[in-house]
């Protein structure tokens, strides 16, 4: 998809970025949502909080990982 569908970065912060997403949000009815400046996930969720403060961004996430030989999936 092109990016001049995806985000018209003329329009400002909290308007042309992620342009796509914003206008499901509004078709869907979420006025509010759909124009609230973008944040990271982990940011916006607060998620960040919870987690441990010793981890940065670029880790790998040892409570995501998976080992096939402890899968139970054959």
């Amino acid at each position: 998809m092109p990016i001049w569908i995806k985000a018209n970065l003329l329009l400002g912060r909290g308007t042309g970025e992620k342009l796509l997403l914003r206008l499901a949000a509004a078709t869907l009815g979420l006025t509010k949502a759909a124009n609230l400046p973008k944040r990271a996930i982990q940011f916006g969720s607060r998620i960040a909080k919870l987690e441990d403060q010793k981890e940065k961004g670029s880790d790998q996430c040892y409570r995501l990982r998976c080992d096939p030989a402890d899968s139970d999936v054959t």
